[in-house]
């Protein structure tokens, strides 16, 4: 007859002061949390939050590396305002608009609205930023940039703040 064999479950449990004192040489060698986790058979949260219990500073994630450094510095991914471009990595005055925008802070300076300014843009032919004709609004939207000083004049010259 065969004997009854039956399946043994061997359980294996550190206590959390012993768990901690294994998990921070390793994660001062260079281990990853993941990795850390499968030698212990427990959660990657576990091993974080017991890691932040212990007050070590966690190492940036390959994530937030790849973040940092896959942009080239200065440049943002926004397009800049009207009359202004990138260039090298740096915001510049645009060639051709940057006189409209000269144009449309002179008259604004003067008194003259959005719709007559957009008027007398488009008897002149000057492309809008659409090589559109110039609406009202897109010439309001210009002037809200100078009255709220995000494009400022100094000494004749229109500069972004």
């Amino acid at each position: 007859m065969l004997a009854n064999h039956h399946d043994i479950i061997q359980f294996s449990y550190l206590v959390k002061e012993d768990l901690l004192s294994k998990i921070i040489p390793l994660y001062k060698q260079g281990l990853s949390l993941r990795d850390i986790a499968k030698r212990f058979e427990i959660s990657k949260t576990a091993v974080r939050s017991e890691l932040l219990k212990g007050g070590i500073t966690l190492r940036q994630s390959s994530r937030e590396l790849k973040a940092t450094t896959w942009r080239k510095p200065g440049k943002i991914s926004t397009k800049p305002p009207y009359g202004f471009c990138y260039f090298e990595g740096a915001i510049t005055k645009h060639p051709k608009e940057y006189p409209t925008l000269q144009v449309i802070y002179k008259k604004w300076k003067l008194g003259v609205n959005a719709n007559s300014i957009s008027d007398q843009l488009n008897e002149k032919k000057i492309p809008s930023p659409m090589n559109k004709d110039w609406s009202w609004n897109s010439v309001k939207n210009i002037i809200d940039r100078f009255k709220n000083k995000k494009i400022v004049s100094k000494d004749g010259k229109l500069e972004l703040m």
